[in-house]
């Protein structure tokens, strides 16, 4: 499988490419007023306005640092025939193939993070492997809500 590779808060992340459309550089973005404090912010991407997520507050609570090598994961989330696209910041976004690592089921998690997905390991140490939609849990899909799904203007 091929996937992006990041970091976020000093750990390591995985998305399978299948779920990811681009990655840009990071831009300005603007806080949404009613949004939740994990993940409120909007960017302007292709002439529209689109959630973006830091992945470090999302995991740890401390924001990205605004680095030459933060990027925003152009992502996809829901279901295969109405899914939402936004940005996931993050640093250090490099690729890398991963066949044969997924596990038959995750392994126990005592972090809280398990909604990310199974813990792997590569020649560099653990990384966790995410998918966008279970990653943003509610709180997250609230801030998608408001914007249209893709392909319906």
């Amino acid at each position: 499988m091929l996937v992006l590779m990041c970091e976020a808060g000093g750990h390591r992340y995985a998305i399978d490419t299948s779920h990811v459309v681009e990655v840009v550089s990071h831009v300005r973005s603007q806080r949404v007023v009613e949004a939740s404090e994990r993940s409120g912010d909007m960017f302007a991407y292709r002439g529209r306005a689109t959630p973006l997520v830091d992945l470090s507050l999302l995991t740890t609570g401390e924001p990205c640092p605004r680095r030459w090598n933060s990027r925003i994961i152009i992502a996809r989330a829901g279901a295969e025939d109405h899914h939402q696209r936004f940005g996931l910041l993050a640093e250090r976004v490099t690729t890398a193939v991963i066949d044969g690592q997924i596990p038959d089921r995750p392994a126990s998690d005592c972090s809280g993070l398990s909604a990310t997905g199974p813990v792997l390991l590569d020649e560099h140490g653990m990384f966790r492997l995410v998918d966008p939609t279970r990653l943003l849990g509610a709180d997250g899909r609230d801030v998608l809500a408001p914007i249209e799904p893709e392909g319906t203007s």
